[in-house]
């Protein structure tokens, strides 16, 4: 699937979030950019974890997009679950200097 941005997305990536979304298979699923950096490709899926854990693993790693679904109850209507989507870059002074030097 292409996009206007010009990075494509694999089919996988879009066939694993229909099975965390519609059949509840993934608790969480990270997508990364290809080593191109053209095509959004999945990296993991996980069907069960905590919150921690996912956010471990942002945390551990370079640019990523991640898909989660939590599960929560309302009072008095039961138990619910909301899919978060998540743009993850983390952006250091480091990364700033490294780049500056080298161009």
């Amino acid at each position: 699937m292409s996009s206007s941005s010009g990075v494509d997305l694999s089919e996988e990536c879009l066939e694993f979030f229909q099975d965390l979304k519609l059949k509840k298979k993934y608790k969480y699923i990270l997508y990364k950019l290809d080593d191109s950096y053209k095509s959004i490709v999945l990296e993991k899926a996980v069907e069960e974890a905590t919150y921690d854990d996912f956010v471990s693993e942002l945390t551990s790693s370079g640019p990523r997009y991640a898909v989660y679904d939590f599960d929560y109850e309302k009072p008095g209507e039961g138990q619910r679950s909301k899919i978060a989507f998540y743009s993850w870059y983390v952006f250091s002074l480091f990364q700033v200097l490294v780049n500056n030097l080298i161009m």
